[in-house]
C-alpha cells in the first residue's frame, strides 16, 4: 500500500514536471518574462517532490540499489539544473 502510494505520487510528479518542462520551453520562445520567475520556483519544488519521493521509493523497494537511485537523481537533478540555467540566461539576456 505505500510503495502503491510513493509510486503513483512519484509518477504523479513526473508527469507534472515534464508539462511544466515543456511549458518553460514555450515561455523562453515565445519571451514570456513575467513567468520566469514563477516557473523556477516551481520546477525547483517540483524537483524537492520528486527527489524525496524517490529516496523514500528506494528505502521502501528491496530491489533499488544506492547506485541506481545515485544514477536516476544525478540525471533529473541534471536535468532540472539545465532547465533553471535556461531560465536565468533567458531572463538575463531579454532584460538587458
Amino acid at each position: 500500500m505505500l510503495y502503491a502510494s510513493l509510486l503513483a505520487a512519484h509518477v504523479s510528479a513526473a508527469i507534472i514536471t515534464g508539462a511544466v518542462i515543456l511549458y518553460t520551453l514555450y515561455a523562453v520562445a515565445k519571451g514570456l518574462q513575467t513567468q520566469y520567475f514563477f516557473l523556477a520556483l516551481f520546477l525547483g519544488s517540483i524537483a524537492a517532490i520528486m527527489v524525496s519521493t524517490g529516496s523514500l521509493l528506494a528505502y521502501v523497494s528491496p530491489t533499488v540499489t544506492m547506485l541506481s537511485l545515485s544514477l536516476h537523481m544525478t540525471a533529473y537533478l541534471s536535468v532540472c539544473l539545465g532547465v533553471e540555467v535556461l531560465l536565468y540566461v533567458a531572463s538575463r539576456y531579454r532584460s538587458a
